[in-house]
């Protein structure tokens, strides 16, 4: 394990891991769709240059968690699905949760992945990234959600057993840096907002709420709680990147504690008018600028081939 800055290899923890305070950006054009292996991935990390210092911002980073399961699957000498499935899955009896979306095409009941595309819905494939595993390849139900969330809400039991210790727990649950720009900008319903260990944390409207989602080509998923309020809601939509999930989740906390309830969902269609309108703007001013015909200095074909980058890895 070695990233780009040589002092950030000897100093960074797992908690600096999973709490995105590695100076890195995203990179995750350096995952996304390659067939490496974790070995692989994490090898690239001594190539991708951090755009922070160490330890002052958050930054998500998808590799910091690919890191984290990788670093158990070394301690344990089991694969980071064993590990999920004997200590998580097993325990709480998750048994219609898996790995990839290969497994999830394989039994009778799964959702299809879907876009918006020019104003239209369309189906588009899959995306198995079970290499990237520990960073959000859990396909999971609403059924083996709602165990997980009861266990969050539970202090760490399951039918009268302990699993994690309550101190555990809350020491997972609480913040350790705050974010940039203070999260969902212009949100006057939120405060606070801070990242924990593997959590999003912040104030809904007077109550403090743990959440985290999940988006990967046709598919984005969100776990909420209200730990002091002992509720929690779990959104699973089968669209790219879609507010929704958001949205019914608020809904719910507003209906559940009695608040006055706001039209998110007509919000929701103005902010996503104005996105469109500015990103015509953008691409009409871009159309200004461009030289129709302009000559080429080589033969398209000339640019063609393979490129290979150490942190990227080959670029056809």
């Amino acid at each position: 394990f070695r990233l780009y800055d040589k002092t950030a290899t000897q100093l960074i923890t797992p908690r600096d891991l999973v709490t995105h305070r590695s100076g890195l950006p995203r990179h995750d054009l350096a995952w996304y769709n390659s067939p490496a292996s974790r070995d692989e991935l994490v090898g690239r990390l001594a190539y991708l240059k951090p755009s922070k210092d160490f330890r002052t911002d958050w930054q998500y980073n998808n590799f910091m968690f690919l890191s984290a399961g990788w670093m158990a699957e070394k301690i344990t000498g089991k694969s980071w699905e064993d590990n999920v499935r004997d200590r998580v899955f097993v325990p709480l009896g998750m048994n219609g949760s898996n790995f990839s979306v290969k497994d999830s095409q394989k039994t009778s009941d799964y959702s299809l992945a879907y876009d918006e595309r020019e104003d239209k819905v369309v189906a588009i494939p899959f995306r198995d990234i079970s290499n990237m595993g520990p960073a959000g390849s859990i396909n999971s139900s609403a059924d083996d959600m709602a165990k997980w969330v009861i266990f969050q809400l539970s202090d760490g039991k399951h039918d009268g057993k302990v699993l994690l210790q309550k101190g555990t727990l809350d020491d997972v649950h609480a913040a350790r840096i705050t974010l940039p720009g203070g999260g969902e900008t212009g949100n006057k319903d939120v405060h606070g907002e801070s990242y924990a260990l593997g959590w999003f944390t912040d104030v809904f409207r007077g109550h403090r709420r743990i959440h985290h989602g999940g988006n990967i080509d046709g598919f984005s998923a969100l776990v909420s709680l209200l730990p002091e309020d002992n509720v929690g809601v779990v959104t699973l939509t089968n669209m790219n990147a879609t507010p929704l999930g958001g949205l019914v989740a608020a809904n719910i906390y507003e209906r559940l504690l009695g608040l006055e309830q706001r039209d998110r969902s007509a919000e929701a269609l103005h902010e996503k008018a104005q996105s469109k309108e500015v990103a015509q703007q953008a691409k009409a001013a871009k159309n200004l600028t461009k030289r129709e015909n302009a000559p080429m200095l080589h033969p398209a074909g000339e640019y063609a081939g393979e490129y290979f980058d150490d942190g990227y890895g080959t670029l056809t």
